[in-house]
């Protein structure tokens, strides 16, 4: 999966208010990022649709969430459509939990048999975010964006961490008889100058390291580097002069889903032998933006120029996804509300922010059904002003173990909308208020 390069523009001003608050409890300057996602989940995604993911996806944010904050150890900052960004105190603990994740999915994938195997990738990296007392987010969103990066070359079931994680930890990793460490080399991370040291963290009765197949670092590549420069630029000189009196454009992506660029529909031609794809539509000269969608909460946009020669690219897609504010809460409890702010970007077109709340009370009836009162209030500041509110009520019956109602539709608001579901349980209720993209 592929995100935005600054991670730390996408944390909201509530979920920094977490994060230094974990640090002040902690009483510590340096944090260990965790990122993982689902591998593939893309494509399952598309096989088995949305309803499917989005109870997978419940179980698996769950097993992942109760493992991380286990004894307070881990927070989990945020979930971002099928991943997951958390932060440790200690690089040793990430690691025992990172390990503890992967054996809570081999145990979920055999006892959950109605749902396709799934393998999770983690990727830990850790350092310091606070001087002189103050927390510096534009310095967390580095080590995030770097732990996303690490993530990104793992498999499903591997642990990945960088050089600082491994350095931290070795000594409580010698002490044990049942993690390695393997030293993988140097990779490049995009938007990472620098090569980084990889180290994969595995438990032998689970299977061999093996090394990242992609962005490995040659002992020869610094020395080749500027010589590759000067040939790089004279290849573009010769291909830019071929270009400069066509006009095409060809496309070189594995997507599978329809492309849109700008409002319309890609009209795909026949691939060349380097695998670029002709577009066929007519499009006058100037910015585009590509853009497709893989559920209701997720879609992946990338810019595009299209000047007055033949242009070929790859475009560099990146996620966009959409929040949800999520309430959770016994059924004991008669009334309770959770509020947060959001701020997000729509495929790199405009941002859009505000606060939201959920409120829920319950009475019971004297047949033992319980009545849920459902209210919510959407308030977005930018890029137009505007409020939503309304009200719903949700009934369980005794003995039911569990009741899934259908997404309500709350609001629109321009391109997207909003929209309520979730589930009443024996003994909890759980909803989730969302924002959504459109089909």
């Amino acid at each position: 999966m592929t995100r935005s390069d600054d991670m730390h523009d996408e944390i909201s001003h509530f979920e920094q208010s977490e994060i230094k608050a974990y640090i002040e409890k902690h009483h510590t300057a340096m944090l260990t990022v965790m990122f993982t996602d689902i591998e593939n989940y893309t494509d399952l995604t598309e096989r088995q649709g949305d309803a499917y993911v989005a109870q997978l996806r419940q179980h698996h944010d769950q097993l992942l969430q109760s493992i991380i904050e286990q004894d307070g150890s881990g927070m989990v900052v945020k979930f971002i459509g099928d991943a997951v960004m958390a932060v440790f105190s200690e690089p040793s603990m990430s690691v025992k939990r990172a390990i503890a994740i992967q054996q809570g999915v081999d145990a979920f994938n055999r006892d959950h048999p109605e749902f396709e195997n799934i393998a999770v990738r983690i990727g830990l990296h850790v350092g310091q975010i606070a001087v002189e007392d103050q927390v510096q987010m534009d310095i967390f969103g580095r080590h995030v964006n770097r732990a996303a990066r690490v993530e990104s070359l793992a498999a499903g079931g591997q642990i990945l961490a960088t050089y600082p994680v491994w350095d931290s930890a070795k000594g409580w990793i010698a002490a044990s008889d049942e993690i390695k460490f393997k030293a993988h080399g140097a990779y490049r991370l995009k938007g990472i100058p620098d090569p980084v040291d990889i180290y994969e963290v595995y438990l032998p009765s689970r299977g061999q390291p093996v090394a990242p197949k992609k962005g490995r670092v040659s002992r020869y590549s610094q020395r080749l580097k500027w010589l590759n420069l000067a040939i790089v630029a004279l290849l573009l000189v010769f291909v830019g002069a071929q270009y400069l009196t066509q006009q095409e454009l060809a496309l070189k992506t594995e997507v599978s889903a329809p492309v849109y660029i700008g409002d319309q529909l890609i009209e795909w031609g026949e691939a060349d032998a380097e695998g670029y794809r002709e577009v066929i539509n007519d499009l006058p000269l100037g910015d585009y933006w590509l853009r497709y969608q893989v559920s209701s909460q997720l879609a992946y946009a990338a810019p595009l120029a299209l000047e007055r020669k033949r242009t070929r690219l790859v475009p560099e897609f990146q996620e966009y996804a959409l929040p949800s504010l999520k309430f959770r809460q016994p059924m004991a409890r008669p009334a309770a509300s959770t509020e947060r702010a959001f701020s997000f970007a729509i495929s790199g077109l405009e941002s859009i922010s505000g606060k939201w709340r959920l409120t829920v009370s319950s009475a019971t009836l004297a047949n033992g059904q319980v009545s849920y009162s459902v209210t919510w209030l959407v308030e977005v500041s930018a890029p137009n002003a505007q409020s939503f509110s309304g009200q719903t009520q949700l009934d369980h019956q005794p003995g039911d173990s569990m009741v899934r109602f259908a997404p309500l539709p709350v609001a629109d608001y321009g391109s997207l909308q909003l929209s309520l579901d979730g589930f009443v349980a024996q003994d909890l209720i759980d909803l989730a208020l969302k924002w959504e993209y459109p089909g």
